[in-house]
């Protein structure tokens, strides 16, 4: 299948400014995927940025224009030299984090500290509010057959609210408090 030369994204351009443009369709590099998007979530970090509050505007990993969405889905559509962990055509959710795997905190399991880490449409790595977003393959699951796209969305999210339940011990007899009503919070 050709990709198109260009695609529509979605991009903040300043605080409370969104804009639609035409831009090149990103080619994979070395153990990259071109992946065409399915479903995007929008979760409070995405409208923290879209107010011009955030983290990473405050520390300059993001400046305008960007684009953002971490919480995606879809269909892997080509594959740079060397990627051949996900096939063409598999339906993937992608991860917002992007760990090096090969500094010293990786080596020992802790990803999250990765000194080289990179987050899909927040730090490094251009967001899924377009047609296609690139990414390095090790940065996808695999969406089962049962399982669709609209649904494994909330992937992201979901594994959060589960890690925070796994490492606190939380169980189903457990009476806990949970404060907020986002998605997070509802999950």
């Amino acid at each position: 299948m050709d990709q198109p030369q260009s695609m529509t994204a979605l991009l903040m351009t300043g605080a409370d400014e969104l804009q639609i443009r035409q831009l090149p369709v990103p080619k994979a590099g070395p153990h990259e995927i071109v992946i065409r998007t399915a479903f995007l979530g929008i979760c409070g970090t995405d409208v923290h940025l879209h107010h011009g509050k955030s983290f990473y505007i405050d520390n300059g990993f993001l400046k305008h224009p960007f684009i953002f969405g971490h919480e995606y889905t879809g269909t892997v559509v080509s594959r740079g030299a060397g990627a051949e962990r996900v096939g063409l055509g598999s339906r993937v959710v992608g991860h917002c984090m992007v760990p090096c795997n090969s500094c010293d905190n990786c080596q020992r399991g802790r990803r999250n500290l990765c000194r080289s880490l990179r987050e899909v449409g927040l730090r490094f790595i251009p967001g899924a509010a377009a047609e296609y977003v690139v990414v390095p393959e090790t940065a996808v699951s695999i969406v089962p057959d049962n399982v669709s796209l609209e649904a494994a969305t909330l992937v992201e999210p979901a594994v959060t609210a589960y890690h925070a339940c796994e490492r606190t011990g939380v169980g189903k007899a457990d009476r806990v408090a949970v404060i907020g009503t986002g998605t997070l919070g509802m999950l």
